[in-house]
């Protein structure tokens, strides 16, 4: 991927420009309308480069460095030039000064630096990813420089690539026994000969003008110790050490093994250093010239350097970024962010989100939840995964269902307690989902636990529980008005079930794929949300469904859903829909697994769409959205990572007071659109210039009005100050505010 970017008065080419200069992720601030935040678990480091003044370390899907004479640390993703997400390996070169930034996917960035070790540019090289005779996974797993070579360890061999020329020079494949493909781990030289590790041997050849490295009858495997798996190869004062697990690290020296260090650790890892090797080990790293770390931090060491003012940084897979100087106690210079990268479900409530997991490791299931632009987590001592969660207008308290342990409720102080009302009925039961209702009762699912599925009423005053006579049930929503209070619960093994539940009686509708019985383009129901207009939308395998009357659905001879079309055909139709989500301004964002959609009111208009290709999106398969209401900003759950996006639409306000603009006053690399916030529903919003002449005017959705800071034609708004003008739906209501431009 090349790229054309200004910068001063010239263009560089095949490069992006990067402008780091500042903490965005840890900012108190309201995210930016139209723009992207990643909120990654930083804590899953796998490698680390020291240049300079700066540190730069990469988890299992973020990237970030630190200023260590300002104790700075700044997040990096696409939007600032990178390539993809999933980093499995970087390298510093101090000859190039430039940072090798390696990818599952085979991609490889050149991140050039300036002097003291700042991120300066990028360039992009794909040809490893891109190569059509590569078969199979092509990760690029260890980075080795040998002179102006980096010798780069992939799922499929060894590539050569010339860093001053920035092109392959040669690839090392298929040496294993008879021509096999190998999968290289990494790369060390030593006793002029280069060494190759793999999953079960190591590989050697001689390291020579004239010796063919392509040929597989130039290379020899190592004989390893009976029963001993390699864990890494590297080398030090030309001598090669190998890490075998339930050895630990030997040396190998004219065809003889000798230990170096024993251990019989379940972790082991090796990487060389410039003067020295580490050795990583559980709650212990040390190296070759007699540095030990021993701490309850270390847990599954990945890779440690040491920076010029001699402080040790350690990547760990289960604690994050770790750094000490000789003699002291580690730290954690980790950023913030939730304690994993995969949620099942995201649930939002005003300012806060609830980010719920999959309890599969957890003895204790903890939650994840984001407030006041921080991430927390709290925990508990249930032993299910938390499976829902609403917020219940009756005691203003943020209720959780667990798989397992009953009833939660998540407490002021940021603590996870059982509910009062997890009743015997309740407490152990392995509820799957949680909503409520207008009058603040908790309606609560099982799981078909003794046979089949329960609804339980109004689960904190434990008004009593129905069998379902159906087997698991995924989720639970209410619908509701004035006269009608249903139950729909989507159905494990497809299609909905709608219920009438009241203190003594139910009745159920059965609604399906048939038509006259529900009419579901597709049985699988992965999603449903109600909207604004007391509309149930559903998100399914093919596409989506509406039932535009819910309150009729026991009433009406035929209880079918309608396609909604979009363009020539219906809505989404080829797309396995995951999941649906509606904003303030009733617009529906609809994740599927080829990327995440926004749709107008009624889903005739798509207003966005957002894939790996045009965003910071980790994979375009998207498991959950969800909108908070108090700033519009849309949380992206997938598979690889949790993302948000500054949207345009905030819930409203009851009455013209006061509105908030920012930025304000605009300054001269801002980019963006304009945020006008506070507004009532469907305000009328116009701006002008200091004569009075009108420069733009929109409508609001919800309670957030937007200016992308262009005129009718187009032109770019100058230096001055405009006035905004809000007027509500019936002009009763009108406020004058101030917007300054600085170009």
């Amino acid at each position: 991927m090349n790229y054309d970017r200004k910068f001063g008065n010239g263009i560089i080419k095949g490069s992006v420009v990067l402008a780091f200069l500042c903490l965005r992720a840890q900012a108190a601030f309201a995210q930016p309308i139209g723009q992207w935040q990643t909120h990654f678990n930083y804590a899953s480091a796998q490698s680390v480069a020291a240049a300079k003044d700066y540190v730069y370390c990469a988890t299992k899907n973020g990237f970030f460095y630190r200023k260590r004479s300002e104790n700075k640390t700044v997040l990096l993703d696409s939007k600032d030039g990178l390539s993809e997400t999933s980093i499995s390996r970087i390298k510093y070169e101090p000859l190039q000064n430039t940072l090798l930034i390696a990818y599952e996917s085979g991609n490889l960035d050149l991140l050039k630096l300036t002097p003291s070790g700042a991120p300066e540019k990028i360039d992009n090289f794909a040809a490893i990813k891109n190569a059509p005779q590569i078969e199979g996974s092509r990760r690029i797993n260890h980075i080795n420089i040998n002179q102006s070579n980096a010798y780069l360890s992939c799922d499929f061999g060894v590539v050569v690539f010339d860093l001053i020329r920035q092109e392959i020079r040669s690839t090392i494949r298929n040496i294993g026994t008879n021509g096999l493909p190998i999968r290289a781990l990494a790369t060390a030289f030593a006793n002029d000969s280069l060494y190759i590790s793999t999953p079960g041997s190591v590989l050697a050849a001689r390291f020579a003008s004239n010796v063919n490295l392509q040929f597989f009858g130039n290379w020899t495997p190592l004989s390893l110790p009976s029963n001993a798996g390699v864990a890494g190869v590297a080398a030090f004062k030309n001598t090669l050490f190998l890490a075998l697990r339930g050895v630990g690290v030997v040396r190998y020296e004219r065809g003889r093994f000798e230990t170096a260090f024993a251990t019989t650790s379940a972790f082991l890892q090796l990487n060389e250093l410039p003067n020295s090797l580490a050795i990583g080990t559980t709650q212990q790293l040390r190296t070759t010239d007699g540095i030990v770390f021993s701490s309850p931090q270390i847990t599954q060491p990945q890779e440690a350097t040491q920076a010029e003012d001699g402080t040790w940084y350690i990547a760990d897979a289960g604690t994050g970024l770790l750094s000490a100087k000789t003699g002291n106690n580690l730290q954690t210079d980790t950023p913030n962010g939730p304690s994993t990268d995969v949620f099942r479900r995201l649930y939002a409530h005003a300012d806060r989100l609830m980010a719920l997991k999959e309890n599969t490791t957890e003895s204790n299931a903890t939650l994840d939840y984001y407030d006041a632009n921080t991430w927390k987590t709290a925990t508990s001592t249930a032993t299910g995964s938390f499976s829902g969660a609403v917020f219940s207008a009756s005691d203003n308290k943020i209720y959780l269902s667990n798989y397992g342990s009953g009833l939660w409720q998540l407490m002021p102080d940021g603590s996870l307690t059982t509910a009062a009302a997890n009743t015997p009925a309740t407490q152990r039961a392995r509820l799957t989902g949680l909503a409520t209702d207008r009058a603040a009762s908790l309606w609560s699912v099982a799981d078909a636990r003794f046979g089949e599925a329960t609804l339980f009423l109004n689960a904190k005053a434990n008004s009593g529980a129905f069998p379902l006579g159906v087997g698991s049930v995924a989720d639970v929503l209410i619908t509701q008005n004035s006269q009608t209070n249903y139950q729909w619960l989507r159905l494990q093994a497809g299609g909905l079930l709608v219920c009438d539940a009241t203190s003594a009686t139910l009745r159920t509708l059965f609604l399906g794929t048939g038509q006259g019985s529900g009419n579901l383009p597709n049985a699988v129901v992965n999603d449903f949300v109600v909207d604004a207009d007391g509309r149930v939308w559903l998100a399914t395998n093919s596409g989506v469904a509406v039932f535009d009357n819910p309150a009729q659905v026991f009433a009406t001879r035929r209880p079918d859903a309608f396609w909604p079309v979009f363009g020539t055909g219906f809505l989404l139709r080829n797309e396995v829909c995951t999941t649906i989500a509606v904003d303030a301004g009733n617009r529906k964002w609809i994740g599927t697994r080829n990327g995440l959609f926004l749709f107008n009111e009624n889903g005739t208009e798509l207003l966005q769409n957002f894939t790996v290709a045009n965003s910071p999106l980790p994979t375009d398969v998207i498991t959950d959205v969800a909108v908070l209401p108090s700033s519009g900003q849309v949380f992206v759950a997938t598979p690889r990572g949790l993302v948000s996006y500054g949207g345009d639409a905030s819930a409203p306000s009851q009455a013209l007071s006061d509105i908030q603009v920012y930025p304000n006053p605009v300054r001269p690399n801002f980019t963006g659109s304009v945020a006008i916030k506070g507004l009532t529903t469907d305000c009328n919003v116009k701006i002008t210039d200091i004569t009075g002449r009108l420069v733009h005017e929109t409508r609001s959705q919800g309670g957030t009005a937007t200016w992308n800071l262009t005129d009718y034609q187009g032109n770019r708004a100058q230096t001055g100050v405009y006035l905004i003008l809000v007027v509500n739906q019936d002009g009763s209501e009108s406020l004058a505010g101030k917007l300054a431009v600085v170009r």
